[in-house]
C-alpha cells in the first residue's frame, strides 16, 4: 500500500509532546511514513529540532506563525537560521490572518514577507498558513518573486477560484478531516476542484480534530478529551477519495508523488 504523508501537524505542542513516541508509532502503524511537523515561534523551535532528531520520519519546519508574530524577539531571522543550517528543514508555519483578535496586520506582513524572500534565498518549500485573508494573501504573493520550491497551502479555505491562480504560482493544497463537518460544504467544493497533482492530506494535528467516524480513539485518552494525531491520516484520506470520486489507492499514489515534489530531499533524504 502506498504510503502517506502528513503534510501538516505540530508535534510539539503540548496535548501530543508528551506522547511523541507512541504517536509517532501508531501513525507508522497505519501507513503514515512522514511528517511534517510545523514550528510556530522560536519558542518552540527547539521542540521541533528535537523531535526530528528522535524520529527520522518527521520533517521539521521553522517559522513564525501570524499569531505570535509579536513574541517574535529582536534576533528571530538570525536564530531561524540556525535552525534552517542545524538540520534539513522547510520554512513554516507562516502566513497571515484576520480572524485573531487582536492583531497588528502591518508586522503580520512585514514578517509573512520577511520569511517568503528567506524561503527563496535559501530555495526550501513554505508552509502557509490564511484565514479570512485571501485577497491579501494574492495582493502579497503577485508582488514578490515566485517561491524556486513552492508552497503549501495548508487546511485550504479559499475559494474555488482562486486554486488555479495559486497553483500557477507552485501551490499545493493541503485538506484536514474538518472538510468533512456538514457545514463546511465550501470546503468540499473547493476539494473536488483542486488539481489532482497539487492535492496533499493533513491532520493539524492536534488540532482540527476530525468528525467520528473519521478518527481513531488513542488509548490513553479514553474519557479524556481526544487530541487529533497523524494515526487519523489514512481515514481523512479514504474520504477525500471518496467525495473526488477517485480511486483511493490512485490517490494516495498522486499524493505521495505531489509530496515528493515539494518537499524533494527532505523527504527522501
Amino acid at each position: 500500500m502506498t504510503a502517506l504523508v502528513d503534510a501538516h501537524l505540530h508535534l510539539q505542542f503540548s496535548e501530543l509532546f508528551g506522547d511523541a513516541d507512541a504517536v509517532v508509532k501508531r501513525a507508522q502503524g497505519v501507513g503514515v511514513t512522514a511528517m511534517v511537523c510545523n514550528g510556530t515561534t522560536p519558542a518552540d523551535w527547539p521542540l521541533v529540532a528535537d523531535l526530528a532528531r528522535r524520529h527520522p520520519c518527521i520533517i521539521p519546519c521553522f517559522g513564525v506563525h501570524p499569531w505570535y508574530v509579536a513574541q517574535a524577539a529582536a534576533g528571530w531571522e538570525d536564530e531561524l537560521g540556525r535552525h534552517l543550517d542545524a538540520i534539513p528543514s522547510a520554512i513554516g508555519e507562516i502566513g497571515i490572518d484576520r480572524w485573531i483578535e487582536p492583531r497588528d496586520e502591518a508586522l503580520q506582513e512585514r514578517v509573512f514577507r520577511r520569511q517568503l524572500a528567506i524561503a527563496r534565498e535559501r530555495r526550501l518549500p513554505a508552509m502557509i498558513h490564511c484565514l479570512r485573508a485571501w485577497d491579501w494573501l494574492m495582493q502579497i504573493l503577485t508582488s514578490e518573486p515566485p517561491l524556486p520550491a513552492g508552497m503549501l497551502i495548508h487546511a485550504y479555505g479559499g475559494s474555488v477560484e482562486l486554486i488555479r491562480p495559486l497553483a500557477d504560482r507552485g501551490a499545493f493544497f493541503s485538506f484536514t478531516g474538518t472538510t468533512f463537518e456538514p457545514r463546511r460544504q465550501k470546503l468540499r467544493d473547493a476539494l473536488r476542484a483542486v488539481p489532482q497533482d497539487h492535492l496533499l492530506a493533513e491532520t493539524d494535528a492536534p488540532s482540527m480534530l476530525p468528525p467520528v467516524g473519521l478518527r481513531v480513539e488513542p488509548p490513553t485518552c479514553e474519557g479524556a478529551a481526544v487530541p487529533n494525531e497523524p494515526a487519523n491520516l489514512p481515514l481523512i484520506v479514504r474520504a477525500m477519495a471518496a467525495e473526488r470520486g477517485e480511486d483511493e489507492m490512485e490517490l494516495r499514489h498522486a499524493m505521495s508523488q505531489n509530496a515528493s515534489r515539494l518537499l524533494g530531499a527532505l523527504l527522501h533524504g
